[in-house]
């Protein structure tokens, strides 16, 4: 069942009743009575008395601007002339069925209602956008917005205290935005909402303010941007063929939702920006792809994280994020992170999480290989190094292996190996001899293997590194 909420009655589809004088009531519960009970049966404690001085107005597309609006046979026809009858509000506008072309501009407490034969019928269709910028609070329902070419299809402004409350509506969007929220104390609730972005707009544009999408769909378009102090939280739906970007202090909370972007990443977190997954799983479609990158904060709890190339990227370094992953997390990718390298710290909760690279090679006699280079990246900063080294020669057979702890810094364009490396070597006889080391070359951490007299070995490289800045 659904509610509205207005200053002065509650509205309760499916429990609107008329009583024997031919007044209506609103609120009334107790299923539907018959013409011969109302007279003896009907319960008016409950309702809201709705009498010809309530401020109710209907649009019809027969109706006539010049008429009041007060009832149906005196409708209004446009939205915008019962916006304006209606004045300061509150109000509620019932909306017959058609195709209105014009844009709304609410600017009062004042709830439009798309008039309809079940939950998901949206027949009430507006060609245009639709702009709040008022102090107080609105509702919008069962509407079907198609803006124009470059008109946006929800914008809040403005410096006033607001609440928008839109449920069971689409917005389908050409060339324009689809949501711009500019006001830090303007909150926007989208109930069962569909909002299909257009290609080279954002679909969502939001630097202040509180966005809540509650089992909502948003489909294409460019991004969803928020900065400022933007707050945006989802609760399930599905958000396909998008990303967020988040830049200042925003902050993006999604609950037992999908994100499935196309874009070529998934959420991106700014320095001072923060992300809370629970029970969300997080895709990134495009090739090359990753599903989260930044800098900011990530905390998350029972999440599926995939990226075509990196789930969470290469140059996202631990130390850099702040990390609070709590519950079960699966992370799905070409050098992804993986949670056998989580390293936490019990007191305050937070986890450094460590990256690692893996590469093979080859020694023919008692030559080096490099086997594996390390970039250490344009930010400068220490790392821990820690690396597992295996040989194998087919002939014995025979292997070998060492492990190398030891660290580097970078000035962001030239590396150093700090200290002494740790070294343990253990290997079958024949290898006697092998050893392996850290070494510094341009900005790269190289990690060298030395084989040894006339035996051919194949080697392997595993890596793990934390960095610090």
């Amino acid at each position: 069942m659904t509610r509205f909420y207005t200053d002065n009655i509650t509205f309760d589809d499916g429990t609107s009743f008329l009583d024997t004088t031919g007044e209506i009531w609103l609120g009334q519960t107790g299923g539907n009575p018959t013409v011969s009970q109302l007279s003896a049966d009907f319960d008016t404690s409950a309702g809201t008395k709705i009498t010809d001085s309530t401020n109710i107005f209907y649009v019809d597309k027969g109706g006539n601007d010049s008429n009041d609006g007060k009832t149906l046979s005196r409708a209004k026809l446009t939205i915008g002339s019962a916006i304006t009858a209606a004045g300061v509000g509150p109000a509620v506008i019932l909306i017959n069925p058609g195709t209105y072309v014009e844009n709304i501009s609410l600017t009062s407490s004042v709830s439009l209602i798309g008039m309809q034969s079940g939950v998901d019928d949206r027949i009430v269709q507006v060609t245009g956008g639709l702009t709040i910028n008022l102090t107080g609070r609105a509702c919008i329902e069962n509407i079907n917005f198609m803006p124009p070419s470059g008109v946006v299809g929800i914008t809040m402004t403005g410096a006033n205290v607001c609440t928008a409350s839109i449920t069971n509506c689409n917005f389908e969007m050409n060339n324009a935005v689809g949501i711009n929220l500019t006001n830090d104390n303007m909150d926007l609730l989208c109930t069962h909402i569909r909002l299909v972005g257009a290609v080279g707009s954002n679909t969502i544009t939001a630097t202040g303010g509180c966005i809540a999408i509650l089992h909502g769909e948003l489909e294409g378009g460019d991004v969803i941007a928020l900065s400022g102090t933007n707050e945006y939280s989802q609760l399930g739906g599905v958000i396909n063929d998008v990303g967020f970007t988040l830049a200042d202090t925003s902050v993006l909370s999604i609950f037992q939702g999908v994100v499935s972007s196309g874009a070529d990443v998934a959420i991106d977190i700014g320095a001072t920006a923060e992300v809370t997954l629970r029970g969300t799983a997080i895709f990134c479609n495009h090739v090359g792809g990753n599903a989260i990158t930044g800098t900011g904060t990530l905390i998350w709890a029972s999440v599926t994280l995939a990226g075509t190339a990196t789930s969470i990227q290469a140059g996202l370094l631990p130390g850099t994020m702040s990390w609070h992953p709590f519950g079960s997390t699966s992370v799905v990718g070409v050098n992804s992170y993986n949670s056998d390298y989580f390293s936490a710290n019990s007191a305050t909760g937070e986890v450094t999480l460590a990256q690692y690279e893996t590469d093979t090679g080859q020694t023919i006699g008692a030559v080096n290989d490099d086997v594996l280079t390390l970039d250490l990246g344009g930010t400068a900063g220490g790392y821990i190094l820690e690396a597992e080294i295996i040989g194998f020669e087919s002939s014995g057979p025979a292997i070998g292996w060492i492990k190398l702890v030891g660290g580097a810094r970078t000035t962001g364009a030239a590396s150093t190996v700090v200290g002494t490396t740790g070294k343990d070597i253990g290997c079958d006889t024949s290898l006697d001899g092998i050893t392996a080391q850290y070494v510094a070359s341009g900005n790269d951490i190289i990690v060298r293997v030395t084989g040894v007299v006339a035996l051919t070995i194949n080697w392997k490289v595993k890596l793990t590194y934390t960095f610090i800045s």
